[in-house]
């Protein structure tokens, strides 16, 4: 409790509310997710994407272990990604600076200012998406952070390397289910394997330019 807790990788008022749990006491949703949540794969942040994680390791379905914990005590030290936006290998190295201050390199990211001017995956630009939304500076939310809460449902462009794929009419059927998607168009797209290979985009591949 104590660890997921102290992680800050779990929002309470996030999980009553994407998860529509309205019926359970406002101070009781991390119990709920301890006991019940998890297993039900519910996502307990926007910083967690429970089946991108689990798709990344093995193990009995019957043992299904909670992710955030597991990426505490385990998974980062594995690489495993916690969200299709945040590389943990990027991170790595975390403790060579900031010490035993924290367990985990995505708890590091997301409390220590100086560690979020480096963009957690190529898909989320952090200079790129600072400069191009003005409500971002002042927000009071890291940049990350800002995209995952508001960013993501306002279908606003993460990254340049996926700008005119973005902003372009290809796929456009499937651009509509993306977004129509809970977790959003980039984490469906990375999930889906469809950002796997960017030349398969006409607007991206040279030869078709």
């Amino acid at each position: 409790f104590r660890a997921v807790q102290k992680s800050g990788l779990f929002d309470n008022n996030y999980y009553i509310l994407i998860n529509k749990l309205e019926k359970i006491p406002s101070g009781f949703g991390l119990f709920h997710y301890l006991f019940i949540g998890y297993r039900q794969r519910l996502a307990p942040s926007p910083y967690i994407n429970p089946d991108y994680y689990y798709s990344q390791i093995s193990f009995p379905e019957t043992e299904r272990v909670e992710p955030i914990c597991h990426y505490i005590q385990k998974g980062w030290k594995l690489g495993v990604n916690p969200h299709p936006l945040f590389e943990t290998a990027r991170f790595a190295g975390f403790k060579s600076k900031y010490g035993s201050n924290y367990s985990n390199p995505y708890t590091c990211y997301l409390k220590e200012e100086d560690a979020q001017v480096v963009s957690p995956s190529e898909y989320f630009d952090v200079e790129y998406y600072s400069s191009r939304y003005d409500d971002v500076v002042g927000s009071g939310h890291d940049p990350f952070s800002h995209y995952l809460y508001t960013g993501e449902n306002d279908r606003r462009c993460p990254a340049s390397i996926v700008e005119a794929w973005f902003e372009s009419c290809w796929f456009e059927d499937d651009k509509i289910s993306f977004f129509a998607h809970d977790r959003g168009v980039i984490q469906t797209a990375i999930e889906t394997g469809v950002l796997a290979n960017l030349s398969q985009n006409p607007v991206l591949d040279p030869e078709h330019i």
